[in-house]
């Protein structure tokens, strides 16, 4: 049995959130920002239950939920406040206006859903008539039995189990995690292809067709489902990354009205928890503090300049936003931790080697590292060029295998989907995700970039071996080594140029390694100290390579041409373009 639920709050984020949760358990789900909305939608739809909020405009949740009782139809419907009031006053308000439950905000949202089943199943335990048997299978649960079109099949008690989750609700999905807790427990560790197995066995008894595989999520009772394949290209295959970093842009966490898109925001979190229970480790690289911020403040911010404003509203979406995935990531037992970086943390190798090990030790404890630019204090130079940027240069800084750059559409193209230069929100760009996962490749790291509007996205693209469009950077054979990543990712902050003749040139462009050598340098720029960055220009003023000098700019101008000397650069310390 279906159920229909209607939520009822004047938040939209709480709506989305709450309704795509809900969603996720098979429940049918209609929502209304009123009382008067909710009193409507509610003689259309016939709700089995009603979350109603206390305070909301037009019509209170009292006044509401004592319409709702004198309506005959609406007389059998569960009603619960959902509400921020939890003072024992306004509870007594709301079980005397004839509320059947009184949940106060903020909720885990595993407790609020298992409250649900629970009063759910209230319903069905008066109203539930004898179980028929679907797609010809019947299960018995009094009598431990399982029949096939009349004839019994003996299950062991777990396959009995499965089947006996599966059958009781025909079309629902159940997920993965979903199934080892309802039917293993939370004390029992068992292996990843557990499930599977007893999937596949369960298929052999009853039929293919009667157990529905969605792919990357989990698995389905119907007679509607098709055929199964009959080998075992359904289960999940090996995940082979150790360490990932996602990027997710502005885009694909934002809605058209350019407020947080809180459903794909969960969406993801699932994602994610899914990548982190198969043994992935995920640095998080997101965008939406702007967004959150200007979704709370509004108009109430002003006249502001450009970089006020977005200073503005990074300090105040940045607290939401994290605070939403930090609600998110709990529900799984995840802890997350925020990382705020500049452009200029990254400019000494002292402090590039802190923020690193900063992350290490997060991931070393199990906390998920959530990282975006620090816009407070990112301002015209300071800043990274967006966050395909920051993320290429934290996948190097992390040594992750992959990196897989979430936009809103399935990769980059040659032509324009609408805009193939700039996106609407945000500050980047196909131009810039192009050159920041070359770089990323040409360091060793593959580059993923696909649609993070699609479903199962990302277990699609790690766990399952789906096939989804997108578009990939292929690694290099040889990862560079962590001090030419630092610099590669820190060239900006050269402080000075090595100009070299053209033999001297040949021998950086050669397949073989060279160092910087005194005798070919013909000019020096800038002042600079000892392990500081510079710059390596041809004779035509064309940027060869950075590296890290081994003197500082005094003495490098009094060796410009000299033999015998130690390299300037030694070739260990130089990263070419």
């Amino acid at each position: 049995m279906s159920h229909r639920i209607l939520l009822v709050d004047d938040e939209i984020d709480i709506l989305e959130f709450v309704r795509y949760n809900l969603q996720k358990e098979g429940y049918e789900v209609f929502t209304a920002q009123n009382g008067a909305e909710a009193l409507k939608a509610a003689a259309e739809c016939r709700p089995h239950l009603i979350l109603l909020d206390m305070m909301m405009p037009v019509m209170d949740g009292a006044q509401t939920c004592r319409a709702i009782r004198r309506n005959p139809v609406l007389k059998d419907t569960m009603v619960v406040f959902l509400s921020a009031l939890g003072e024992e006053d306004q509870q007594l308000t709301g079980f005397g206006v004839g509320a059947d439950d009184y949940l106060t905000k903020p909720i885990k949202m595993k407790l609020l859903v298992s409250r649900v089943q629970a009063i759910l199943k209230r319903i069905d335990a008066e109203t539930a008539p004898a179980e028929p048997a679907a797609a010809g299978i019947a299960v018995d649960r009094e009598h431990y039995t399982v029949t096939r079109d009349g004839h019994e099949i003996a299950l062991p008690r777990k396959e009995f189990a499965l089947l006996d989750l599966l059958y009781s609700s025909p079309g629902k999905l159940f997920s993965r995690e979903e199934i080892y807790t309802k039917i293993w427990g939370t004390e029992v560790v068992v292996g990843d292809r557990t499930i599977d197995v007893h999937i596949r066995k369960l298929r052999q008894k009853i039929g293919d067709e009667r157990i529905v595989t969605i792919k990357g999520v989990g698995y389905k009772f119907g007679p509607w489902a098709g055929p199964c394949p009959a080998n075992d290209a359904h289960m999940d295959t090996q995940n082979e990354y150790r360490r990932i970093v996602i990027k997710v842009g502005s885009n694909v966490l934002t809605r058209d009205d350019g407020r947080p898109d809180t459903t794909r925001i969960s969406a993801l979190v699932d994602q994610v928890a899914r990548l982190h229970r198969a043994g992935t480790e995920v640095i998080l690289v997101s965008s939406g503090a702007v967004a959150s911020g200007r979704s709370i403040l509004g108009q109430r911010a002003g006249k502001l300049d450009s970089v006020s404003a977005r200073q503005l509203f990074s300090a105040v979406g940045q607290v939401k936003l994290l605070n939403r995935y930090y609600d998110l990531f709990n529900e799984y037992g995840i802890v997350c931790g925020q990382v705020l970086t500049t452009k200029e943390s990254l400019s000494t190798r002292r402090q590039y080697l802190n923020q690193r090990n900063c992350m290490e030790t997060m991931l070393a404890n199990g906390v998920l590292p959530i990282v975006n630019e620090n816009d407070t204090i990112s301002v015209t130079e300071l800043m990274f060029t967006d966050n395909d940027e920051l993320s290429g240069l934290v996948a190097a800084m992390m040594n992750a295998e992959a990196l897989i750059i979430l936009s809103n559409i399935d990769g980059i193209y040659d032509g324009s989907p609408i805009d193939p230069v700039r996106s609407s929100r945000g500050r980047g760009g196909m131009a810039t995700k192009s050159r920041v996962s070359s770089r990323a490749a040409a360091e060793g790291i593959e580059v993923i970039i696909a649609n993070g509007r699609r479903d199962g996205i990302l277990t699609d693209l790690v766990l399952t071996g789906e096939e989804v469009p997108c578009t990939r950077f292929e690694p290099a054979p040889r990862a560079a080594s962590g001090v030419k990543k630092w610099i590669a990712s820190s060239e900006g902050f050269a402080k000075g140029i090595l100009h070299i003749d053209q033999g001297a040139a040949a021998a950086v462009r050669a397949s073989k390694a060279a160092s910087i050598l005194a005798v070919g340098v013909t000019a020096v720029e800038g002042d600079f100290e000892r392990d500081d960055l510079v710059r390596i220009l041809s004779p035509d003023g064309a940027q060869l390579a950075v590296g890290r000098i081994s003197c500082d700019s005094a003495t490098a101008r009094r060796n410009i041409g000299r033999k015998g000397l130690k390299p300037l650069v030694h070739c260990d310390y130089l990263y070419l373009e």
